[in-house]
């Protein structure tokens, strides 16, 4: 077992960015988190909610959304430096008494490890860089749709999207540091509707114990995300996109390297998202998965 890697490849390697919204990249489907060589398939549930606030001609608007999501997810790892990973979210979103069902963008994702350095007696510390690109593909659709508004939110970008990123893993004595960068690049055509690019970039902390065929990661840190302006009819809408700060908390417990169940939360420290005529305010996020490992 690889053990240090299996360790210490910490949350959300690849952000699916299925569902995105001004009130966040929404990268809740864990694409590979703590196994980043390993095979696996597994299931994600994410909770997240937000209020909106904004005026109209006739009054002020308060709406309130809360929305989860279910996803399933598999990766496979071939000739140890490459691997292939599938994810395909689902949302049921809540509002005024209503709901609403659909289907996001599944992602297509190629990782290749870059270099790897691993740790020795003579050095006992662990470097390991990897990239990573994918496809995300237009299939999401609304089963059903109960709600006249879901604020700024779009379960698919109804574009071939590009996503793009790197990671850098740094490992020593059980202890160590994950810096990952990632982005979802949308190629519709600017002279008419398009979704902004969006970018996550995340700095955490971990520590890891092992006890009775178990190993039990703790993390902690920082995650950044900057979401570009929409575009309607060719023209900049000022008041979309948004950025913000989030503290990233969580553990991974891997039993017997058979079953990885993982659950972070994350709270908003910093926001600025727009909508027109108003603003958006995101709670906290919670993930929870569970792998089957192979």
């Amino acid at each position: 077992m690889k053990k240090y890697l299996l360790i210490g490849a910490l949350l959300f390697t690849i952000p699916n960015f299925a569902c995105d919204t001004c009130s966040g990249s929404v990268g809740l489907v864990d694409n590979g988190a703590f196994q980043l060589e390993r095979n696996y398939v597994g299931v994600v549930w994410s909770f997240l909610s937000q209020r909106s606030n904004y005026t109209t001609f006739e009054s002020e608007i308060q709406n309130k959304i809360r929305i989860h999501q279910v996803g399933l997810m598999a990766g496979f790892n071939f000739k140890e430096k490459y691997n292939i990973s599938v994810a395909v979210p689902s949302y049921v979103a809540y509002s005024k008494g209503l709901n609403s069902f659909s289907l996001g963008d599944p992602l297509i994702n190629f990782r290749y490890r870059i270099y790897k350095n691993a740790a020795s007696p003579l050095k006992p510390a662990s470097h390991i860089l990897y990239g990573n690109f994918g496809l995300k593909i237009p299939f999401g659709v609304f089963v059903n749709q109960s709600l006249n508004q879901i604020d700024n939110i779009n379960f698919s970008t109804k574009t071939v999207d590009f996503v793009l990123g790197a990671q850098y893993i740094y490992t020593k004595k059980n202890k160590g540091i994950n810096l990952s960068f990632n982005s979802r690049l949308n190629t519709s055509d600017k002279s008419k509707n398009s979704i902004g690019h969006g970018f996550v970039l995340r700095t955490l902390l971990f520590a890891n114990k092992d006890f009775n065929k178990s190993t039990l990661s703790l993390f902690a840190g920082l995650s950044g995300e900057y979401n570009l302006k929409e575009i309607s009819n060719g023209y900049t809408l000022p008041f979309s996109g948004g950025k913000a700060l989030y503290l990233t908390l969580g553990g991974n417990l891997n039993v017997n390297n058979f079953i990885s169940v993982m659950i972070n939360p994350e709270l908003p420290l910093v926001q600025d998202y727009h909508i027109q005529n108003g603003t958006i305010f995101t709670n906290l996020r919670i993930n929870l998965n569970t792998k089957i490992l192979f």
